[in-house]
């Protein structure tokens, strides 16, 4: 591989076959760049870089990584990528990997929960990350502090894959650099980005839906209203895993993200036996519990076009989104500041939906895609 070919595997907001387009108009002498949609354009100036060698050492190096095998590149089609993962509708194209891919393949379940649990949430997380274990289950999570860490520990290293949502350089949070660094050696640990690329928050989206993608099914320990974990369990949802959550006491902050899930068709998961009992009924990969479009019903074709769901807290993007738009095309409409802060907003939240191509699109017509 070359490294503007790995340069190009990296580049954000690029499709393969645009990929591939760019890298055979470069070699057969052609300027790829006034080619480019108009989505792509504002790649232009890292892209015109890349393409004049600038900066080329950095992949150079990591090419070199690779082939030492500090750090593992998967990509689909490779023996040891998941085959979960192959099944996704956009499959995570490349995977930077350390450890054991093979951990990959075998039965994953995803624990995740908030960043920020009280005692109950932390002894929750233990026990159903053990016993997950127990049943020959690997656990997968996201290495965040809290739910994750715990689960991530409780599993042991040696049962556990960690998706980060960060280049290996960097340990978000910093406390987890040491779990970071027995997982990379005795369990697996997997990034969509090169070693050197920072944690940022609008990442852990796409961190997330790895997370729901490797998996069978996601269980669900403490999220409050505005979570990550509802995020990773609207993604289980859109690649048809199943979404499973421990219920808390009514009202309880840290459960109203949980509880709304519950309401909206997750199945719920009190004790260790509802888990055994549920993960040995559920085949692998069935047909979604959540999400599922809904047929409107005749409430539903009645109702106010300017009503806006409960959970959404910025009308002018949700009433811009009802078809797929991308940044540039938001950003005509609502100006480029803060927009990327917004869309975040309203993926974890739950309303809006990241799309191919780096576009987003309200998740039903009247609202969030959970209720049935």
């Amino acid at each position: 591989m070359h490294a503007l070919q790995l340069a190009l595997l990296c580049q954000e907001g690029m499709d393969p076959p645009l990929r591939q387009r760019v890298l055979e108009q470069w070699m057969g002498g052609q300027d790829p760049l006034p080619h480019l949609p108009p989505r792509c354009r504002r790649m232009i100036p890292a892209l015109a870089r890349l393409l004049n060698g600038e900066g080329l050492w950095r992949w150079e190096e990591l090419l070199e990584q690779l082939d030492k095998g500090l750090l593992g590149l998967l990509r689909p089609g490779d023996p040891h990528y998941p085959s979960l993962l192959a099944g996704m509708n956009r499959p995570p194209d490349p995977l930077f990997y350390r450890g054991r891919p093979e951990l990959a393949a075998e039965e994953c379940v995803a624990v995740v929960g908030t960043r920020r649990p009280d005692a109950e949430g932390r002894h929750l997380a233990r026990t159903f990350a053990q016993a997950l274990r127990d049943m020959g289950c690997v656990v997968v999570s996201g290495g965040a502090a809290g739910i994750d860490g715990e689960a991530h520990q409780a599993a042991g290293v040696s049962r556990t894959v960690a998706v980060v949502g960060c280049g290996f350089d960097h340990s978000f949070p910093t406390w987890h650099r040491e779990l970071f660094h027995l997982i990379g050696q005795e369990g697996l640990i997997l990034s969509e980005w090169p070693p050197w690329v920072r944690p940022e928050y609008f990442r852990f989206p796409r961190r997330n839906r790895v997370i729901a993608g490797l998996c069978r099914a996601v269980v669900v320990i403490q999220a409050p209203a505005r979570s990550g974990a509802i995020n990773t369990a609207h993604h289980a949802c859109d690649e048809g895993r199943d979404v499973l959550v421990c219920p808390g006491p009514a009202g309880h902050a840290l459960y109203q993200g949980s509880h709304r899930l519950v309401r909206e068709g997750a199945r719920l998961m009190a004790t260790v036996e509802d888990l055994r009992e549920d993960l040995g009924l559920l085949p692998l990969a069935r047909g979604v519990i959540l999400g599922e479009p809904r047929v409107a019903a005749p409430c539903d074709e009645a109702q106010d076009e300017n009503e806006l769901p409960a959970q959404v807290e910025d009308p002018a993007l949700w009433r811009l989104v009802e078809q797929p738009l991308s940044l540039d095309e938001l950003a005509q409409q609502l100006g480029a500041e803060g927009l990327a802060a917004r869309v975040l907003e309203g993926e974890l939240a739950g309303w809006l939906h990241a799309l191919p191509g780096e576009r987003w699109m309200r998740r039903t017509p009247i609202g969030p895609p959970l209720a049935l």
